[in-house]
């Protein structure tokens, strides 16, 4: 509401300013004073527009850790399987973990994918630069709803951050 009015005093300022006919109401010496309170008011109001409208980020929902691996001990991995996610399960395995790993600066910062019969995947960039660590792609699925991209890896990938503090 407060943007329509400061566009409202904005639009009128200017159009004072430029169209004599419009100011013909108020006295010579009060028109200038008039104005430019006319745009200091409108230029506060649309400040305070900008300050007070909150942004909205779009709400990515992030799958929780299964039940069975919420214990009262520190997660330290996350089994997660294609039957609990469903069509938002990412990889073309049916199941493997979450964890953390250390890189090879020793720091517990790389946020892994253990495959089955496959191995370690990265998850982060952390992880990519880990040795012994596959790409990514080497188990991505193919969206099948956009053909030529992949399904969303972001709430596995936030998953795995969390087993490593971030």
């Amino acid at each position: 509401m407060i943007g329509l009015v400061a566009l409202f005093v904005l639009f009128a300022a200017f159009v004072g300013l430029i169209n004599p006919k419009w100011r013909l109401w108020l006295k010579p010496a009060s028109r200038g004073r008039f104005f430019g309170l006319s745009l200091a008011a409108g230029f506060v109001l649309a400040v305070l527009n900008g300050l007070l409208t909150p942004w909205e980020m779009p709400e990515t929902e992030v799958p929780s850790a299964p039940e069975s691996s919420r214990e009262s001990e520190p997660v330290t991995e996350i089994e997660v399987s294609q039957a609990e996610y469903g069509e938002e399960w990412p990889f073309t395995v049916d199941h493997g973990t979450l964890d953390c790993v250390d890189n090879d600066a020793g720091l517990n910062a790389a946020a892994v994918f253990r495959a089955p019969g496959i191995g370690i995947v990265a998850l982060n960039g952390i992880a990519r630069s880990v040795r012994g660590v596959l790409p990514t792609e080497e188990i991505w699925r193919d969206n099948p709803a956009l053909p030529g991209t992949k399904v969303n890896l972001g709430p596995f990938i936030q998953l795995a951050n969390g087993l490593c503090g971030h």
